[in-house]
């Protein structure tokens, strides 16, 4: 037979188990929960970022030919899984502008100066569009990559508190 303290504790044992064992599984629901989230925004990070190193390198190195396209669309496959339709038309509207643009660049010293003017100012015209770019990549992806504090503190917040 035990002693009558620890018959008492074992009896407080069975009440207690059920609550702590229920609180730890809510608590590795919320962990999971947050790092699903951190997860979903590193890769939605990296489609930006390749978007980013496109506009960058059409800046930098605009009559060159070749903008590295086939980076672009390897880092931004994922981008129809990760974001709306809508994104993933503005990416795949942004990979078209700079093909376009390498076209351009390959053209204009291969003709003549009397076609040149021509194709030097859709060249221009697509410079220029892709100058307005940046502002709109960044309003693009907004929605997917702004951290706001009050849900960053909440998933530090304990439930029973």
């Amino acid at each position: 037979m035990l002693p009558w303290w620890l018959q008492y504790l074992k009896a407080v044992a069975l009440v207690l188990i059920p609550p702590i064992g229920a609180w730890i599984a809510w608590q590795q629901m919320h962990i999971a929960s947050v790092r699903l989230k951190f997860d979903l925004y590193q890769k939605r990070y990296a489609v930006f970022e390749a978007a980013r190193r496109l506009l960058a390198e059409v800046h930098k190195h605009s009559n060159y030919l070749d903008f590295k396209l086939e980076a672009y669309d390897l880092e931004t496959s994922d981008a129809v899984f990760l974001h709306p339709d809508k994104l993933s038309e503005y990416l795949r509207e942004l990979r078209n502008h700079a093909a376009k643009l390498s076209d351009l660049n390959g053209k204009i010293g291969s003709f003549p100066t009397a076609g040149e003017s021509e194709l030097s100012k859709k060249r221009d015209e697509e410079l220029e569009w892709f100058n307005n770019q940046m502002d709109e990549l960044v309003e693009h992806f907004k929605p997917f990559l702004k951290l706001d504090k009050s849900k960053f503190w909440q998933v530090w917040r304990l439930p029973f508190r």
